[in-house]
């Protein structure tokens, strides 16, 4: 068995990130902690321009880091760094490797405010073809 714990460094982040540990020490399956990240606008000299990919990735690196100490010496892990819109670039990961579980955190934020920025939970239970564990709640 293969589970995938998709994060965003949260604090929903690691309650999905815990739960999956503990699927996973039960099942013996393979744990692999994944995060996708986008290059942020920023102002510079009066202008909006896109990060620096190394600085985008960094950030994500970083990201990928705490979700491998949230984990500790609990089961082996993998970790690995997706480019674009989580939603999209997280399912399409998970189907491509043949995942068997994703799990994630969901904040439990206003349905208004979901609908403008949509929800990374949302997207995975709509595209994958594996089942998707949602953990968490209101942060």
């Amino acid at each position: 068995m293969r589970y995938i714990v998709s994060i965003d460094g949260s604090s929903v982040s690691q309650q999905a990130v815990n739960e999956a540990v503990v699927y996973a020490q039960e099942m013996g399956a393979e744990l692999e902690i994944v995060h996708s990240v986008q290059r942020r606008a920023e102002a510079s000299n009066g202008e909006r321009v896109l990060e620096a990919h190394d600085s985008a990735e960094e950030r994500g690196r970083k990201v990928l880091s705490r979700g491998k100490r949230w984990v500790g010496d609990c089961v082996e892990v993998e970790t690995t760094l997706l480019w674009g819109d989580p939603g999209e670039e997280v399912s399409a990961y998970a189907n491509d490797t043949g995942a068997d579980v994703v799990f994630v955190g969901h904040r439990g934020l206003a349905e208004k405010h979901e609908e403008l920025v949509g929800s990374v939970a949302k997207s995975l239970i709509g595209n994958t073809e594996m089942p998707v564990m949602v953990v968490g709640g209101r942060e």
